[in-house]
């Protein structure tokens, strides 16, 4: 009997499970917090044929409100080599419906050497784009 009981247990509780389906088109009243770039490569150095990586960030908030500075961003930029390792980072302010544009190449200018894993004078990795409420101090 308690075989049983356990057995019609487990089968009710297999199915009385609902599925789960998206809403295709539905809004996303909670945006994300975080932005992965999976991939960047640029050249430095005396490089014949430059290569670089592009990106750009929009704020497309719609919140408001009555004070110009509602709706601001502050942005931290994680910048991983191709194993994972942090090697730079800043943070950045973007207003509300602002658009900025991010030349990877110069953005990393310095540092350029520790990206480069294989020693063929290109830079690749990945970044992560996080939103913070305050200052990180980078």
């Amino acid at each position: 009997m308690k075989r049983f009981t356990l057995i019609f247990i487990l089968i009710s509780i297999f199915f009385s499970q609902g599925i789960a389906f998206a809403l295709i088109g539905a809004d996303d009243l909670v945006p994300a917090q975080r932005i992965l770039v999976p991939f960047f490569r640029y050249s430095f150095g005396d490089s014949t044929e430059p290569i670089d990586t592009l990106i750009t960030i929009r704020n497309v908030s719609i919140h408001g409100g009555g004070s110009p500075l509602a709706g601001a961003l502050l942005v931290h930029i994680s910048f991983f080599d191709v194993r994972s390792n942090h090697i730079n980072n800043n943070t950045i302010n973007l207003s509300r419906k602002d658009c900025i544009g991010l030349n990877i190449r110069e953005y990393n200018e310095g540092v350029d050497s520790f990206f480069d894993s294989d020693g063929d004078g290109l830079a690749e990795g990945y970044i992560v784009f996080d939103i913070v409420s305050e200052d990180t101090g980078a």
